[in-house]
C-alpha cells in the first residue's frame, strides 16, 4: 500500500469516523451558530416583541403580557446556547476533527442537539402571530448536520438515526410544554401549570441524555433506565396537560405532540426493536 493510499484511509476510516467529512460539518455548525443564529436573533427579538404585544391575546388565554415575557426572556437566552454551540462546533473542527481526536465526534453531536433543541420553540411564536419563522434557517441545516454527522460521519445505520430524531423531537415538544406552561403561569393563577411546568423539563433534560447517548454511546447500560425515567415523567403529565388544553379550547392541542411522540417511542420499546435499533450487539 503506498504513503497516499495510507493517508486516504486513515481519513475514513479511523475509529469508524470520516474526519474530513467531519470538518466541513463542525465549520458550517460554526458558521450557523456564530453568524446565522445572531442574525436571525437581531433581526427577530424586538420583532416579535411587538408582534406579541399587537396580538393582545385575553388574559384566560395565557396570551398578553406572559407571551411578551416568554419572547423577552427565552429568545436571549436560546441564542446564548446557539452561539456557545457555535462555538464548539468551532472547537471540534479546529482541534478535533483536524487533528482526529476521538473527542471530537461527541463534542460536535452535542452542539448539534443544543442547536436543534434551541431553534424550534422560537417558530412558534412567530407561526403563532401570523409571521415567517426565521428561526427555521437555523433548525433546516442544524437538521441537515445531525444527518451528515450520524449517517455520512458516523456512518450510523438509518433505523437508529430515525430513532434518535424521534428522541430529539419528544426532547423539543417536552421542553415546549414546559416553556408554554411558564407562560401561562405568568398570566393565569391555574395549578395545572405548576404541577405540569417542572415534570415536563424533567422530561426534557431525560431526553437529552438519552439522544445524546444513543449518538455517542449506545451501549451505555443507563440509557434504557434514563429513557424509562422521560418517557414516564412525558406520559403522565404530558398527555394529563394536553388532553386538559384540548378540552378546555375544543381543538387539537400543541401539548399534546411531546406525549405523542413519547407514545411513539413506547411503542418501539414493548414491540423490542429498542435491541435491534440502539443496543443491537447486547
Amino acid at each position: 500500500m503506498t504513503e497516499n493510499t495510507e493517508k486516504v484511509v486513515e481519513q475514513t476510516v479511523d475509529d469508524g469516523i470520516n474526519y474530513k467529512l467531519g470538518l466541513y460539518i463542525a465549520l458550517f455548525g460554526a458558521f450557523i451558530g456564530l453568524v446565522v443564529y445572531p442574525l436571525v436573533f437581531l433581526d427577530q427579538y424586538r420583532f416579535m416583541m411587538y408582534a406579541e404585544y399587537i396580538k393582545g391575546e385575553s388574559l384566560e388565554d395565557g396570551g398578553g403580557v406572559g407571551c411578551m415575557s416568554i419572547v423577552k426572556w427565552y429568545y436571549p437566552a436560546f441564542t446564548d446556547v446557539g452561539v456557545l454551540s457555535g462555538i464548539l462546533f468551532l472547537l471540534t473542527a479546529i482541534y478535533g476533527f483536524r487533528n482526529k481526536e476521538k473527542w471530537a465526534y461527541p463534542a460536535a453531536i452535542i452542539a448539534n442537539v443544543c442547536v436543534l433543541m434551541t431553534s424550534f420553540w422560537p417558530m412558534v411564536p412567530a407561526i403563532d402571530t401570523g409571521h415567517f419563522p426565521m428561526h427555521i434557517f437555523v433548525f433546516i441545516p442544524a437538521l441537515i448536520m445531525y444527518v451528515g454527522f450520524t449517517r455520512y460521519v458516523k456512518q450510523m445505520p438509518w433505523s437508529r438515526v430515525i430513532f434518535g430524531m424521534l428522541v430529539g423531537m419528544a426532547m423539543i415538544t417536552s421542553f415546549m410544554n414546559g416553556i408554554a406552561s411558564t407562560q401561562r403561569i405568568m398570566t393565569l393563577p391555574d395549578a395545572l401549570y405548576k404541577i405540569t411546568q417542572r415534570i415536563n423539563w424533567f422530561a426534557g433534560i431525560g431526553y437529552i441524555a438519552v439522544v445524546v447517548g444513543i449518538l455517542i454511546r449506545p451501549k451505555a447500560i443507563w440509557l434504557k433506565r434514563t429513557l424509562f425515567l422521560a418517557v414516564t415523567a412525558e406520559l403522565f403529565m404530558g398527555y394529563f396537560l394536553g388532553l386538559t388544553m384540548t378540552l378546555e379550547k375544543g381543538a387539537f392541542s400543541m401539548f399534546l405532540l411531546g406525549p405523542i411522540f413519547t407514545t411513539i417511542i413506547v411503542i418501539v420499546i414493548l414491540t423490542k426493536k429498542w435491541d435491534a435499533i440502539v443496543q443491537p450487539d447486547l
